[in-house]
């Protein structure tokens, strides 16, 4: 089993002046020599996706695979997924409330983001 210091994950509480966006944030990032995989659960909401260090990969249940360079947004999600962190990598999710993602802010800002929408 990792420990705490090479494979660390938690969840961020949403700054007040953002609590109508966003329900919370999530961190995780891979210290270790080895991929690690998890699993993504549906929550029919949208999330940002920021990636950091090396590349990250999503695998649906359809296997259809996605790399993740920069950043990504997703939603609404679904059905659960796998994403996978290599060596070195390191996320932040933003999770959006209900239909916060369609805020005009949210929206000018994503156009710097290539993005992807599971519908």
């Amino acid at each position: 089993m990792k420990n705490a210091e090479e494979n660390n994950n938690y969840r961020i509480a949403v700054p007040s002046a953002f609590e109508t966006v966003f329900s919370h944030f999530y961190f995780a990032e891979n210290k270790t020599e080895f991929p690690i995989t998890k699993t993504l659960l549906p929550s029919f909401q949208s999330v940002l996706a920021f990636n950091f260090g090396t590349k990250s990969s999503l695998k649906s249940q359809q296997n259809t695979f996605l790399e993740v360079e920069k950043c990504i947004v997703l939603g609404p999600i679904k059905q659960a997924f796998d994403y996978t962190l290599e060596p070195g990598s390191q996320i932040l999710v933003a999770n959006f409330k209900e239909d916060a993602f369609t805020d005009s802010l949210a929206m000018r800002f994503l156009i710097r983001c290539p993005f992807i929408l599971m519908i």
